[in-house]
């Protein structure tokens, strides 16, 4: 009867060198991604303090509001449609993008009020005057605790919700969580996913390493789960994030869906120098044809 060979010496040795090497090569891959969400988690979720400007500059008026979000309170700034809108005005929550807080949307929600909309923009933790840090966990429970205040008052209203930039990878992984359901969902100028922005122009190695790392800000895979009636906004001149991104995230959604392509506009045109050519599929999406605007305040010297 054969005898089987025992390993030798060497190949004992050769099995604890290679698992030696395993061990520090899952711990070096554990270093970078521990790295890259950190970047993620203090770069990009990130602003300054919140600025002077607020929708009564522009001579709206509104209220400033704090949403609770477990142990914290989130800032935020609240605006009614003038009562001549009548009863049907929609209301619209925003979620912002990185670097921006609440006073840089002032002049969206003045915009959006003389057009008869409700709005409600608020920082999340890490931005503006709202706690600082921020992880993607405590902003994915804001998205969460942002809704539920703006369902609550706004009941009785028809509710919808808009993502820009960053908003976007927070607003879409809550939206099936949404209650009550919002009639509808606004996606603009968002990315693909946090390895498709990060890897944009980036070497071949730099893309590879990103890659295998966990990808925490998934959009495309995101919007799969959501049945809402989602419009989906891109622009041909945003060369802040590529409109091929938005594609992307409108080839994964579900019906009922809309694309629009704008011409011209750049990345962050919609609150900056807010305008019926940028808005008006928005304003076409959420209200019914024909509701009177609202007239214009004078803004404040």
């Amino acid at each position: 009867m054969p005898v089987t060979a025992r390993p030798t010496h060497k190949l004992r040795w050769l099995a604890i060198v290679l698992a030696t090497l395993l061990v520090l090569v899952f711990y070096a891959w554990e270093v970078f991604a521990h790295k890259v969400l950190a970047v993620v988690e203090t770069q990009i979720l990130t602003s300054g303090p919140n600025g002077p400007q607020t929708p009564a500059t522009y001579g709206t008026p509104f209220k400033h509001v704090q949403i609770p979000s477990g142990h914290h309170r989130l800032d935020a700034n609240l605006v009614q449609a003038p009562t001549t809108c009548g009863p049907d005005a929609p209301a619209l929550l925003l979620f912002h993008g990185t670097g921006e807080t609440i006073s840089d949307w002032a002049l969206a929600q003045h915009f959006l009020a003389t057009h008869c909309v409700s709005s409600l923009v608020f920082d999340p933790t890490g931005f503006g005057n709202s706690p600082h840090p921020a992880t993607i966990d405590t902003v994915n429970d804001d998205a969460l605790a942002a809704y539920a205040y703006f369902a609550h008052r706004f009941a009785g209203k028809r509710l919808y919700v808009l993502g820009h930039s960053l908003g976007n990878a927070f607003m879409l992984p809550a939206a099936a969580k949404f209650s009550p359901a919002p009639l509808g969902l606004i996606e603009a100028n968002g990315f693909a996913s946090l390895h498709s922005i990060e890897g944009e122009g980036k070497p071949w190695t730099y893309r590879t390493l990103i890659n295998t790392t966990p990808d925490w800000l998934d959009n495309v895979k995101a919007v799969t789960q959501i049945h809402t009636p989602i419009l989906i906004i891109v622009s041909d001149a945003d060369t802040r994030i590529p409109m091929h991104n938005g594609l992307a995230i409108y080839a994964a959604a579900n019906d009922p869906k809309q694309l629009i392509t704008l011409h011209g506009f750049q990345h962050n045109d919609l609150y900056k120098t807010p305008t019926d050519a940028w808005w008006s599929a928005v304003l076409t999406f959420i209200k019914v044809p024909n509701q009177p605007q609202a007239p214009t305040p004078t803004p404040n010297p």
